[in-house]
């Protein structure tokens, strides 16, 4: 697997959604609905959970800015083996709406998820971006892996994606079943994407579209490839 290093372009683009590490935890905290839920029934209409997580941030930067010695609630104490995370989800989120941001605006109309999660996944994946590229299209190629029962190639669309719905950076409606994405009209994009990335997506739909958009996760499937996790 290729190790990913983050751009300036993807910090920057991070930034502008959360100026502050507190904006970021009050996203994320929304982003359990379930425990939303039972803690406004236990609790009287408070979402608990997120108020002692916001409390407990604060609590950390007051002791940085006073030199106080910062006494964790937790049990056991951030750094415990057992709990301990892997790469930051900040930086996933970061990561995420820079490249689906990248990819929509290259393909220049509305896609499919199942499109638009392929194409990551190329963009992902070099070598097997080569190998498909150098394929032919089969004539009588049919689409015989169902969307929904394939293997999940890219981790956190769903949080990805209605994070850029409620920022008004694209629109997803339902067409048969199928969710159809696209880039808001007039939408401010201030994003300045690497050269080396746009190359690399603009191949990864030569070879989309060269193998069918309903037929190129029947070619993936018989790969090898590393998935993405956002």
């Amino acid at each position: 697997a290729e190790i990913y290093k983050e751009t300036p372009e993807q910090h920057a683009e991070l930034i502008r959604y959360f100026p502050k590490p507190i904006d970021a935890i009050d996203y994320i905290m929304e982003t359990f609905p379930i425990v939303k839920r039972k803690d406004i029934v236990k609790y009287g209409g408070v979402y608990k959970t997120k108020e002692t997580i916001l409390a407990m941030y604060n609590e950390m930067v007051a002791a940085i800015q006073t030199g106080t010695p910062y006494k964790t609630h937790l049990d056991p104490p951030p750094g415990d083996n057992k709990i301990r995370h892997g790469e930051s989800s900040l930086k996933n989120l970061g990561k995420a709406l820079y490249w689906i941001l990248l990819i929509l605006k290259i393909w220049k109309r509305a896609i499919s998820r199942e499109v638009l999660e392929n194409t990551i996944l190329l963009a992902y994946n070099p070598a097997l971006r080569r190998r498909l590229g150098n394929k032919q299209k089969h004539v009588n190629q049919k689409h015989n892996i169902k969307y929904h029962n394939s293997p999940e190639i890219v981790h956190g669309m769903d949080t990805i994606l209605s994070m850029l719905v409620n920022t008004k950076q694209i629109h997803i409606s339902n067409h048969e079943g199928i969710q159809i994405i696209s880039v808001i009209p007039n939408t401010k994009q201030s994003i300045d994407f690497s050269e080396n990335d746009i190359k690399s997506v603009k191949e990864s739909i030569e070879v989309v579209k060269k193998l069918g958009e309903k037929n190129i996760r029947s070619y993936i499937q018989n790969e090898s490839y590393d998935t993405v996790t956002f």
